[in-house]
């Protein structure tokens, strides 16, 4: 067997996508029995809490457990409640589940008229608070960026100091969905719409080689189109797709975990998603550290 000496830093994008996301920890879990080294990480919305979680550790096997724990068992996110055969592919419990069922059914017009986000908390806050530590992004042992959005100023911002739980904050506001983030007395959200995968923030970060997860879900299939909302909503998620596949294909390996049909706000059978991540991994390795070497 060959002797793999890596001479090149390795630098993570962790993608969002609610709990899909959570194919990041079986990524991890495969890079480090490989023995290859994570120099610096990068992320987006549920990514930027998991990559901060490792940066603050550096142990992928601590981070899995953490999460999986708490993601599972808080009544915000998972629920105890074993789905059955009439919950379908998308099993939505607990609070995040009913968000999902609310923005299907409601009439966006009505509410996004009456205040500036469906919801008045944001859950993730939470699990922030309980999962990462209260120190600066400077004090971690791992270089680390989140990024987000800047509804005052206009322009994507990338935290590389100040309190990381701040950065995930300002990360994980979902727009519309959850309240904007303050901070010095500017606003933040959520960076999906153009930065999901944070390629070049991650780049930033003065790695090598890039490695980017990508779960996003797939543009979706052409619906009719009967009134100006049904065109601004493609609109939208057109613009959406095409610039975030525009950052995302810069990453010298691009994974896309295949985790089905499982809705973002449904965390009550994690396995398979990290197991995904897992599979997205073990064909790139060889390539990998051909890269890093």
């Amino acid at each position: 067997m060959e002797t793999f000496t890596q001479n090149k830093k390795l630098g993570l994008a962790l993608g969002g996508g609610g709990s899909r996301a959570l194919s990041h920890l079986g990524v991890l879990s495969v890079l480090q029995r490989e023995g290859i080294r994570i120099d610096a990480v990068a992320g987006s919305s549920m990514g930027a809490i998991l990559g901060g979680m490792f940066a603050a550790t550096q142990n992928a096997e601590d981070v899995t457990e953490r999460a999986v724990k708490y993601f599972q068992k808080s009544s915000l996110f998972g629920s105890s409640r074993k789905p059955s055969r009439n919950d379908g592919l998308q099993a939505r419990t607990g609070i995040m589940g009913w968000i999902g069922k609310y923005i299907a059914t409601a009439s966006i017009a009505n509410w996004v008229s009456l205040r500036r986000s469906l919801l008045r908390k944001n859950p993730a806050r939470a699990a922030i608070k309980t999962l990462l530590p209260e120190s600066g992004i400077d004090s971690l042992p791992l270089p680390f960026a989140a990024v987000a959005l800047n509804l005052s100023k206009g322009e994507t911002t990338t935290f590389t100091n100040g309190s990381i739980q701040d950065a995930a904050n300002a990360a994980t506001a979902v727009g519309i969905v959850y309240p904007p983030y303050e901070i010095n007395e500017e606003l933040y959200v959520d960076a999906a719409p153009i930065s999901s995968v944070p390629v070049f923030a991650a780049r930033n970060l003065g790695v090598d080689v890039v490695v980017a997860i990508d779960i996003r879900s797939p543009l979706p299939y052409p619906f009719p189109i009967q009134h100006g909302f049904d065109v601004l909503r493609r609109i939208e998620s057109m613009e959406s797709k095409i610039i975030n596949d525009r950052e995302a294909d810069t990453a010298d390996i691009l994974l896309k975990p295949d985790t089905g049909n499982v809705f973002w706000g449904d965390f009550t059978n994690l396995a398979p998603i990290i197991q995904a991540g897992e599979d997205a991994i073990i064909p790139q390795l060889a390539h990998l550290k051909g890269l890093l070497s």
